[in-house]
């Protein structure tokens, strides 16, 4: 007697390491249920997640969406739908430390120690199953230098041939 063939819709973005990011996914879920085969744990992930294939995740914020150059470390709230227990955030094309809250929300820590430049960053989130969400941009900007006020100028010297030397009286 043979053993029912079960059907299971793998997207192509998922096909290429799926084994892999099965394992990796089973790993990290409590309690994990035993499979016979790779279309019985497919099969098992696609109805505990409730759909009826694998879903990409989909982002729709980041909280924040900027941060000024010089101010302290933080932590960045990625909001969407479709996030498993084995989603990563994915910075600047690098996966960072992710911790899942929930199927809506993911969270990693931003060093600050280590930007340097106002530049856009592109943020996206791969799922366990290996497919990769829409692209989101968070943004480096520039630290404010504070403005100076000067009451007035004054020259302190008359001779024509050099520029004059400015002089800022201090406040009393």
């Amino acid at each position: 007697m043979s053993s029912p063939t079960v059907a299971a819709a793998i997207p192509e973005a998922a096909k290429d390491g799926l084994i892999s990011n099965l394992i990796d996914y089973i790993g990290k879920i409590d309690s994990p249920p035993r499979f016979r085969n790779i279309y019985e744990a497919v099969q098992y992930f696609e109805l505990q997640r409730g759909n009826a294939g694998m879903l990409p995740p989909v982002l729709n914020s980041l909280q924040p969406s900027t941060a000024v150059l010089g101010t302290p470390s933080f932590t960045l709230r990625v909001l969407g739908d479709n996030f498993d227990p084995a989603s990563q955030i994915i910075w600047n094309g690098s996966a960072e430390p992710t911790t899942f809250v929930s199927k809506s929300e993911l969270t990693t820590g931003v060093n600050m120690d280590t930007a340097i430049h106002a530049v856009p960053i592109p943020i996206t989130v791969t799922s366990g199953f290996g497919v990769v969400s829409n692209e989101l941009i968070f943004n480096f900007l520039p630290a404010v230098e504070p403005e100076v006020e000067a009451e007035e100028i004054i020259t302190t010297e008359k001779d024509p041939a050099r520029p004059p030397t400015p002089y800022i009286p201090t406040k009393k």
